[in-house]
């Protein structure tokens, strides 16, 4: 699955706090480590961790999220 992908998935499970504990920092988490896997260097593997964690948490700015998924859209998966 696309890392994109990934991104949308974990933040719409977020929204929809499946969980009982309600800890929105789970799906945060799963991403954050996820990205650690990328092909990236290791400023750019940072950068695309801390905004795809608060692209989840819902903190990250619309636009922002726009430009990150279509960065991510563009890389060879």
């Amino acid at each position: 699955m696309p890392f994109a992908d990934v991104l949308r998935l974990c933040r719409d499970c977020h929204r929809r706090a499946p969980l009982f504990f309600y800890n929105g920092n789970t799906f945060a988490a799963i991403v954050r480590l996820l990205s650690e896997r990328l092909l990236l260097g290791v400023a750019e593997r940072a950068r695309i961790r801390q905004l795809a964690g608060h692209m989840v948490a819902g903190t990250l700015p619309p636009a922002a999220e726009t430009e990150l998924l279509a960065a991510l859209a563009m890389r060879k998966e």
